[in-house]
């Protein structure tokens, strides 16, 4: 359900209770691959200074099948209005890993409507590394970037952390003690809590302890942190080739020209295709035997309607504009 608080700020939550409402938005999980996704958008916001109508978009999920479900509004649905609700239906086939959910309707998700959501592995390759039961041995820490703009610098004194995850793929394990991340992106780490010091950002750019925080071991004394931080191995030193294993990743020559053929799906759920980044030419569509080399259409995502989301365009079309927000 979205709603909106008296800050002005978008609330989520899996029922319509005061109670149940939170920013970011509840943590939704998936303890499997493969599991069905289920998830049933309930639009309660009234306050007609910001976005009324609104839609969510699962971020990083391929949607194999389901190009419908994915949220962008203008690229696979109209939003939903006010009183209305629509079910997204999903499967994460062959995914696992950290993701996140937000509105992709205008900048309403800098409004608030965010989230993380964690789709568990049971053969995660990384198991060994942590458990959480155990202070003596490692922690996961899921980073999500759900910020609006700025990015984060991240460093935990006297601690290295261990990448093993970056935006929902399983990576080549890097050590590192500060790590930068950028919206939208996320990753895993394990945190060995080996150390009988008790670390923080320390004072240096973090005036009175701001944009800083305690990390406390179990049976460390609760006193105030004085170490200092310390930063010499940033991540921004690896190539993607050094990250990624083998057959994950695509090198391109610059300044080429590449054409891509993608096969076609069933009718009325074709799989969807999103370049980060750059954007693409669309030389010929499904159905079409024309080639279009002169003016073709450019953009960064191919979809077609479904029938599912039909419904909500004549709601859409039909509600006032909104033509004064702030």
């Amino acid at each position: 359900m979205a709603k909106k608080d008296a800050k002005g700020t978008v609330l989520a939550g899996a029922e319509s209770t005061v109670d149940s409402l939170s920013f970011p938005g509840p943590l939704i999980t998936m303890p499997r691959q493969n599991g069905e996704f289920n998830l049933n958008v309930v639009n309660q916001l009234r306050d007609t200074s910001m976005l009324v109508t609104t839609i969510t978009h699962w971020h990083g999920f391929f949607q194999h099948g389901s190009s419908w479900a994915d949220g962008p509004v203008g690229a696979t649905q109209c939003p939903i209005t006010p009183n209305h609700s629509f079910k997204y239906s999903f499967n994460a086939k062959d995914q696992a890993g950290t993701f996140w959910y937000h509105s992709h309707h205008s900048t309403q998700y800098c409004d608030g409507l965010r989230g993380p959501l964690v789709v568990y592995d049971p053969n995660d390759p990384h198991k060994a590394l942590y458990d959480v039961d155990d202070p003596s041995t490692g922690y996961r820490f899921r980073l999500v970037s759900i910020s609006c703009d700025p990015n984060f610098i991240l460093s935990i004194n006297n601690h290295n952390m261990l990448l093993i995850e970056a935006d929902s793929e399983n990576i080549l394990r890097l050590k590192v003690n500060s790590l930068q991340f950028f919206v939208g992106q996320r990753y895993s780490f394990v945190l060995n809590a080996n150390q009988n010091q008790i670390p923080n950002v320390g004072t240096t750019g973090f005036t009175n302890g701001i944009n800083s925080a305690i990390l406390r071991h179990v049976r460390a004394p609760a006193v105030e942190p004085t170490s200092v931080s310390s930063t010499s191995n940033p991540i921004g030193a690896k190539t993607a080739q050094e990250l990624m294993p083998t057959g994950s990743y695509y090198i391109l020559p610059p300044n080429a020209v590449i054409e891509v053929n993608l096969p076609g799906g069933s009718a009325g759920r074709p799989h969807p295709i999103h370049l980060r980044g750059p954007a693409f030419d669309v030389i010929q569509s499904a159905g079409s035997s024309t080639r279009n080399y002169v003016n073709p259409v450019r953009r960064d995502v191919l979809v077609s309607v479904c029938a599912e989301w039909d419904r909500l365009c004549p709601l859409y079309e039909a509600f006032p504009a909104q033509t004064s927000l702030p």
